[in-house]
């Protein structure tokens, strides 16, 4: 199954916050490259965990709060990413159901 999700990345101080707009799943980090890292690791982490309990990774996940999807609105400078599934995953580092591939 696909789904679109839109990801909201902004910097809060020292950290950067990565923050899913349909999902509340977030991650945080010190650097931008960290914080790419941290929100797929949330996002494939709950896919694999949910296939090995055979329930949908979403269910019962709310959206995030207003507050976000008000700051992805009100950005004035907006970079919009077409993003395509990696191929050549290695293999020896984690083993993922196809609907969780990584994209870059």
């Amino acid at each position: 199954m696909k789904r679109e999700l839109r990801l909201l990345i902004f910097r809060d101080c020292d950290w950067w916050v990565a923050q899913f707009l349909e999902y509340d799943i977030a991650a945080q980090a010190r650097t931008l490259p960290d914080v790419q890292y941290e929100i797929q690791r949330a996002l494939i982490g709950r896919i694999v965990i949910a296939k090995k309990l055979g329930i949908d990774p979403f269910e019962n996940l709310a959206p995030a709060p207003a507050e976000y999807h008000q700051l992805f609105k009100d950005t004035s400078k907006t970079l919009r990413v077409e993003l395509r599934p990696v191929k050549n995953f290695p293999k020896n580092v984690i083993s993922f159901p196809k609907e969780a591939m990584l994209y870059a």
